[in-house]
């Protein structure tokens, strides 16, 4: 045992001895209650001590690696704590434990003063006890042991004292951090806890004056930092019996040992200088250890065991004072760091790593997830992220070079999406796929459903309830868009009838479709992450996509969109700039982030991490790889790996560490290109390593399983997935499910592609389609269709040397890809591959392959039409070509859809003619006399006035062949219904009399829907308004019952709800009908139908009181959209609401039509067009107070005759008899009275059948009709009922309109009740400033100015309750 340490004597500058004994009071004093202490030299002999009985008496049962890691990890934690100490006394005032000489110069005693305090028996340590301190030190003392665990951990040091300062330090880890630090997971194995770090903290308990500013003197700090390397190497060469292993070493309680290190076979010498004299000899170059070994000689630290990490410290410590070594520690801040790096990250900085057991040799460690200098960048995006979970829409572009770290920093935002609920989804473009890259961004969207099944299951039921609400019947579209959606609900296959396609899905509509799908999966608390990378890749129509569901002005949600670019790589003219540029425009908030290469400082941390190395030793090497590099991520890492596969870069077993030569590695010549490295490396790999690379490249990123297994039928890659798997061993691909493959960077799949000469590349994809083309017959391949089509295309002209039978085999392929990219809405991939499959086909197709040209034909003039080209030529080739009239009917349809869509009604109807005409069906031109058309209804009437829900849902299904029939005839009844009305009594007792007498089909419910319209419009009886509103109620529900997603559904709302409905249900739900009416038609890419529920949903809005403003917008979307799609019938009605709008709001708007000359009739105009000027110009003339224009444009409408039964034809009606009355009080007519009398009668008809939407309109007509003829109480009765009955129905316009005229009431000279009248007007003026209408508050404004002149200051009446 060693003697108790004598007392140490300090000289201060009044030269008075002060003893400082081992239990000095003050260090006591700062013990936390809990701990134990010791000297450190007992503590050494403890640690050895307590080592070997655990090895003895547990049989060597322990971990002896684990316990050899435990004592490094304390011992270092030491380390640290004197290092600590030894700094924050150097940087206090000079005290009395600092002996200075008389000259007042303590910096010629500084040497002096730390090489005697800087001594094993100067400190004190303190350790963390679970039992009371005193007590645990007696029991200690009593079995000879220092604390009485018979186990430790090296979380346990609590502090570190120094005896001759009486100063102390505490060591401990935030609670925060607490968790530990390690990259090192093993494949789900528990972590080894001494590959845990802590980042630790230091407390000083000092007294006296705080720390001051740093020497400056480098002298001082050489000296300091040598004299801790002397007690650094006492420290580890005394606890070296528990380092070493227990056959090569006799261990004692008094620290000696003697053994030899077995040299290792593979230990190259020839690099390695020998132990004893080479640079890594730790022995002190000034001063030599006081401890030796029982041999009187010195052991280096290695030679003992000691990690290299340990070695290097203590060596660079040791030789600080030699110039040359140009690793010397120059300060002891740069000894803390390295040893806070120990301990931060213990599996990579203190211990030893092993060769691969895969490999057998060093691998550089790189951190796979790290960030390296991105700092600034991850708190962009965090940020970013952070705002749109709040619930907004955002995006972000990183530009950068290849290989720059862009993924990686999107990556990093992952954990945090998962924490707050969210979904990531991705796509990485890359050349090969650069022609189809719509159809990659809808798989993504594809992928959504799937992850929403997966991480949030249990809500996947609401989530199918809310898009049922929000699709309705047309579900179905959203299903073939994205047919994942089954994973979150199969139940909904099976509910759901196969849905002919009838709808012209463009890629504007397909866009409209994801924004309704991602209303209702993102919100706040799932926030949707849309990452698409490589973006230089990507072409315009998905960057339509983008910008389409990120420009969403209908309904927000959590949305963040990142895109990733080579900066380097893209012109300024790019897609990307415009699609930045459109969304700022818009209002969507933008950010870019560009991503340089890491700055030297970032790169020695990375270099550092993947050597193991303290960062300040491989700094030379650092400079030469940024040199070269630029500090490109993925340049340095293949840079590094090429200097190790071309051994300048070594790791050293005798070492323990990487060596390199400056010289050798400075003169490498290197291009400024990774693919230059890539392609190097690759080219070295044995031949069927390329060839995979190669046929994997030709693929894109990603090579499909399908593609791998046919291809391993070849004879020429029978082999492909073994060497595939090999590439992956590699590291060029990752392995994804059994057999799919992926390049682990786009880089990577670039310099694969690259070992293809350019020369070959076109018939090297065609050799491979070709094997692929040759073993798909008879074989289901719809999924990588597209890839086979793709790599025969590429050159394509070697196919006319070819089989003819070979020849239609490809065409057949073609027409495969066209129908997935047709699917997807990707109409320009689609005719480009039907028009590859009409090439490969005989030059007399038609006679030799009828059917395939038939049906490629059709498919391609589909696609034109769909692009917006002219498709009528290619129609017209198949009604020449076609063997059978039936072979005609499907370009007969597509005909007058765009004869109809064209506004060419007449030839629309022609076709239909013609086509029912040769069924056998006999359509007149007119109907005459009238009386013909009269009995034709009654006839129809006959036949459905008994007709029930429940019939209609027990009828049989119609027959297909019929069904075609009923197809055209409801094309010809939707032609009619605007261009020959006269004949519509003919067509729809035809449609249903074929419904009664041969069953139902999804086209019979339009022919009760139009019946319902006409006899609406014939009668004013209410009874049969209500019988035919009740059977066109009928006839709907059990078309949604019967066909959940027919397409006939946008029609049937634009005509139950915009024509019918209104009779008997209220204006705010046939409001939101209509707005999925138009939903569900721009879905299908029905901009006619769109437009057409879109006008009647405005017009249900603005005659129930919805808030002006929020009216605006809606009507401005509209008017986007309608130019979008270039639609003037579209324009033309939404111009015409939004000037109404406008005057309405007091922004503007004239009656005069000599201000509107865009909005002058034409001779011939449309009559609906019309008969919407006329009304909108009549509304804002009595709005704005112009009676008399009111009267004029009023008149003009009720003449063109189109008004009866319609929503506009009673609104003006109502609009004309509150007119009339006012006019009356100016001028007695008996035309005015009888308008008057006309529209109560009238809306009292109305209001039998919907209370809710005209009894305040009939109250507020009785009431003015009252008011004029002086019946006072009746009057202020009635206006009463119409303020409440407004209110009640939500019409706050009306409310106001009513509270407006009642404050005239009792303002008139007649009354003069002028507190009603403020009452009423106040109330006015709130109800108008809810409804938005700026202009009636400033008129009521000044009404109730001139009250209070006329009447003098009146006090605010209150409002009257109703």
């Amino acid at each position: 045992m060693a003697p108790n340490p004598p007392s140490i004597i300090v000289v201060n500058n009044n030269n008075t001895n002060i003893n400082i004994m081992e239990s000095s009071i003050s260090i006591t004093a700062r013990r936390r209650v809990g701990t134990g202490s010791a000297p450190l030299r007992k503590w050494i002999e403890c640690e050895v001590e307590h080592n070997y009985q655990n090895q003895q008496y547990q049989g060597g049962s322990c971990d002896e690696k684990a316990s050899k890691r435990v004592i490094l990890l304390r011992a270092t934690t030491i380390a640290y704590g004197i290092a600590e100490l030894l700094r924050h006394s150097r940087l206090s005032s000079p005290r009395k434990c600092i002996p200075v000489d008389e000259n007042n110069d303590p910096a010629s005693n500084t040497s002096t003063s730390f090489s005697e305090h800087c001594t094993i028996d100067n400190f004190i340590v303190r350790e963390l006890q679970a039992a009371d301190c005193s007590n645990a030190t007696v029991a200690a003392s009593q079995s000879n042991k220092l604390f009485p665990t018979t186990t430790w951990n090296w979380d346990d040091i609590d502090g570190i004292d120094m005896i001759s300062t009486g100063s102390s330090v505490n060591i401990f880890e935030p609670y925060f951090l607490r968790c530990g630090v390690s990259d090192h997971g093993n494949d789900g194995q528990p972590e080894d806890p001494t590959n845990i770090g802590r980042y630790l903290e230091v407390d000083f308990s000092l007294d006296g004056e705080r720390a001051t500013q740093p020497s400056t003197c480098e002298e001082e700090d050489t000296r300091c930092c040598h004299a801790l390397g002397v007690l650094l190497h006492t420290l580890f060469y005394n606890l070296s019996p528990s380092i070493c292993k227990q056959e090569e070493s006799c261990a004692t309680a008094t620290g000696m040992v003697e053994f030899r290190l077995p040299r290792r076979k593979d230990d190259d010498s020839s690099q390695d200088n020998d132990e004893g004299n080479g640079e890594d000899n730790e022995e002190p170059a000034r001063k030599r250890s006081s401890l030796k070994t029982s041999t009187g000689k010195h052991s280096t630290l290695l030679q003992l065991g000691y990690p290299s990490s340990i070695c290097l410290l203590v060596q660079c410590l040791l030789r600080c004072e030699e110039e040359e070594n140009t690793c010397r520690y120059d300060s002891l801040d740069a000894v803390i760091k390295d040893l806070h790096l120990m301990l931060l990250d213990p599996s990579r900085f203190l211990f030893d790593n092993e060769p691969s057991l895969e490999s057998g040799s060093m691998q550089l460690l790189f951190r796979e997830h790290k960030l390296y200098g991105r700092e600034n960048e991850v708190s962009v995006i965090t940020d970013a992220f952070c705002r749109v979970s709040s619930g907004r829409r955002e995006a972000l572009f990183i530009g950068g070079f290849s290989g720059s770290g862009k993924t990686r920093l999107v990556n990093s935002l992952t954990a945090r999406v998962d924490v707050a609920g969210g979904y990531v989804i991705t796509h990485t473009f890359d050349q090969m796929s650069k022609d189809r890259p719509l159809l990659a961004v809808i798989a993504v969207f594809n992928q959504l459903c799937l992850l929403i099944r997966e991480k949030n299951y249990q809500r996947s039921q609401a989530i199918v309830m809310e898009l049922l609400q929000a699709f309705d019947s047309d579900i179905s579209v959203l299903a073939r868009l994205l047919p994942n959606i089954f994973a979150i609900c199969p139940e909904l296959r099976s509910s759901m009838q196969e849905d002919e396609r009838n709808d012209q899905v463009t890629l504007r509509s397909m866009c409209f479709t994801l924004r309704r799908f991602l209303r209702v999966v993102s919100s706040k608390a799932h926030p949707v992450v849309l990452f698409l990378d490589d973006l230089q890749w990507c072409d315009n129509s998905s960057l339509t996509v983008v910008e389409s569901i990120l420009c969403d002005s209908i309904e927000s949600n959590s949305l963040f969109f990142v895109g990733s670019y080579r900066s380097n790589e893209v012109a300024e003219d790019h897609g990307i700039f415009r699609l930045i540029k459109s969304l700022r425009a818009y209002g969507v908030p933008t950010s870019t982030v560009a991503l340089e290469g890491l700055n030297p400082v970032d790169l020695k941390t990375m270099i550092s991490d993947a050597l193991c190395i303290f960062p300040r030793m491989c700094e030379s090497l650092s400079t030469i790889v940024h040199t070269k590099t630029k500090g490109n991520p993925l340049f340095v890492l293949e840079f590094l790996r090429s200097l190790v596969d071309g051994k300048l870069l070594n790791y050293s077993l005798r070492k323990r560490r990487w060596i390199w030569d400056e010289d050798l590695i400075n003169g490498v010549e290197i291009t400024d290109n990774v693919l230059f490295l890539l392609t190097s490396k690759m080219v070295g790999l044995p031949n069927n390593i390329q060839s995979a690379l190669k046929v994997g490249a030709c693929f894109g990123l990603t090579i499909e399983e399908p593609v791998v297994s046919m291809l391993s039928t070849t004879p020429d890659y029978s082999n492909i997935l073994r060497d595939l798997e090999q590439v992956v061993e590699e590291g060029f691909m990752v392995k994804i499910g059994s057999s799919e493959f992926k390049f682990v960077h786009d880089k990577v799949q670039e310099a694969a592609y690259s070992l293809v000469p350019d020369i070959e590349k076109n018939k090297f994809h065609y050799s491979l389609g070709m094997l692929l083309c040759t073993k798909s017959k008879g074989k289901e391949i719809d999924g990588i269709a597209s890839a086979i089509a793709d790599q025969i295309n590429y050159d394509f002209d070697l196919l006319s040397s070819e089989s003819p039978e070979l020849r239609i085999e490809v065409a057949i392929i073609n027409e495969l890809a066209g129908l997935k990219a047709r699917d997807s809405s990707d109409h320009v991939r689609s005719s480009s591959y039907f028009n590859c499959a009409m090439s490969l086909l005989p030059t007399d197709r038609w006679r030799t392959h009828y059917e395939i040209t038939l049906r490629i034909t059709f498919l391609l003039a589909e696609s034109v039409y769909i692009r917006g080209e002219s498709a009528e030529g290619i129609l017209a080739e198949i009604l020449e070509k076609s063997c059978t009239f039936e072979d005609k009917l499907p370009a007969f349809n597509l005909l007058v859809i765009i004869h109809f869509h064209s506004q060419k009604l007449g030839d629309a109807f022609s076709i239909c003619y013609e086509v029912l005409s040769q069924r056998g069906e006999q359509i007149p031109e007119s109907l005459y006399p009238p009386s013909q058309a009269i009995q034709l209804i009654e006839e129809t009437s006959k036949m459905v006035e008994k007709i029930s829900y429940g019939d209609l849902i027990a009828m049989k299904e119609m027959d297909h062949e019929l069904s075609i029939t009923m197809k055209f005839y409801n094309f010809i009844t939707n032609v009619a219904f605007f261009s020959k009305p006269e004949i519509l009594p003919f067509l729809i007792h035809r449609m249903i009399q074929l419904t009664m007498d041969y069953g139902f089909c999804k086209y019979s419910t339009m022919g009760f829907m139009i019946y319902a319209v006409v006899k609406i419009s014939r009668t004013k009886d209410t009874e049969v308004i209500s019988t035919a509103s009740r059977l066109g109620k009928t006839a709907l529900t059990c078309s949604k019952k019967r066909f959940q997603s027919s397409d006939q559904m946008v029609s049937l709302y634009c005509v139950y709800y915009g024509l019918v409905a209104f009779h008997t249900e209220p204006l705010q739900s046939c409001a939101d009908m209509l707005q999925k009416g138009f939903e569900a038609a721009l879905s299908r890419g029905d901009i006619g139908r769109a437009s057409s529920n879109s006008v009647q949903y405005i017009k249900c809005l603005l005659m129930a009181g919805e808030s002006l403003p929020t009216l605006l917008d809606k009507v401005n979307s509209y008017l986007e959209l309608s130019t979008t799609y270039q639609s003037t019938t579209f324009f033309v009605y939404h111009t015409i609401f939004r000037e109404t709008i406008f005057a309405l709001i007091g922004k503007g708007g004239s009656t005069n039509p000599d201000r509107h000359p865009e909005h002058q009739p034409a001779e011939g105009a449309n009559p609906s067009i019309l008969d919407a000027i006329h009304f909108h110009r009549a509304i804002q003339a009595y709005w704005l107070g112009h009676s008399e224009r009111c009267l004029y444009f009023a008149d003009k409408f009720f003449q063109l005759g189109t008004h009866r039964g319609k929503l506009n034809g009673i609104e003006m009606t109502f609009i004309n008899g509150l007119n009339s009355f006012q006019l009356l009080k100016k001028q007695n007519s008996a035309k005015l009275r009888r308008a008057g009398q006309n529209a109560i009668t009238e809306l009292e008809s109305a209001a039998s059948n919907s209370s809710w939407n005209f009894s305040n309109k009939v109250h507020l007509l009785q009431a003015e009709a009252f008011s004029l003829k002086g019946k006072n109480e009746e009057a202020e009765a009635s206006y009463a009922s119409a303020i409440r009955s407004a209110q009640f129905s939500r019409f706050v316009h009306e409310q106001g309109l009513a509270c407006e005229l009642a404050a005239y009431h009792y303002n008139n000279k007649k009354i003069r009740d002028p507190m009603s009248a403020l009452s009423y007007f106040n109330q006015a003026k709130q109800c108008y400033i809810q409804w938005g209408s700026q202009m009636k508050v400033d008129v009521i404004t000044r009404e109730l100015s001139n009250l209070q002149i006329a009447t003098g200051p009146v006090a605010d009446a209150p409002a009257r309750c109703w």
